[in-house]
């Protein structure tokens, strides 16, 4: 075996080790992955969904929407941060973002850690005056036809004042 041999076979080890390892233990982050990109059929009658963080304003006027360019992210970015590290799976084995023995405390601890960033970074960004917001509310949007929004849930509140976020979904806590 000659040394460009040798040192070729070191080298595709080096970058296909750790992509090989990243498809046997579950686990996500650029540019390793076990997630199946392209490995399910999403069909019509397939159920969609997404998640909606909403100002609501100390003041009384109208709620909006916080899109992912409020927060200096593209719409990925924040999708990919908060699913992964923030909010999680049920699935042990899911590459996105499990928390091994989560309770609802620490389920409700990493969102208003993650809501009091948010609330931080509207303020700085002038999406938001300095004790403009009294709260931002976390939703999740069953999408319909032509990705239009359809039946909405609550999932929780965070509170800008107590630095609290409280999870209501469907009654619990």
């Amino acid at each position: 075996m000659r040394w460009s041999e040798l040192l070729a076979g070191v080298f595709i080890a080096a970058v296909l080790l750790p992509q090989l390892a990243a498809l046997v233990i579950p686990y996500e982050e650029f540019p390793y992955t076990s997630a199946p990109m392209f490995a399910h059929y999403v069909g019509p009658d397939t159920p969609r969904y997404r998640f909606r963080f909403v100002a609501e304003r100390g003041d009384g006027s109208a709620e909006r929407e916080i899109r992912a360019t409020d927060l200096g992210l593209n719409g990925v970015e924040l999708s990919r941060y908060f699913l992964g590290s923030i909010y999680g799976s049920m699935d042990p084995l899911s590459p996105f973002g499990h928390h091994g023995g989560d309770t609802p405390e620490a389920f409700e601890a990493r969102l208003s850690t993650f809501f009091r960033d948010a609330t931080t970074v509207l303020e700085r960004r002038g999406g938001a005056a300095p004790g403009q917001l009294s709260g931002i509310r976390l939703e999740v949007v069953r999408l319909e036809g032509g990705n239009r929004d359809g039946e909405v849930h609550v999932v929780g509140r965070y509170d800008v004042a107590s630095h609290h976020f409280t999870h209501t979904w469907r009654g619990q806590p």
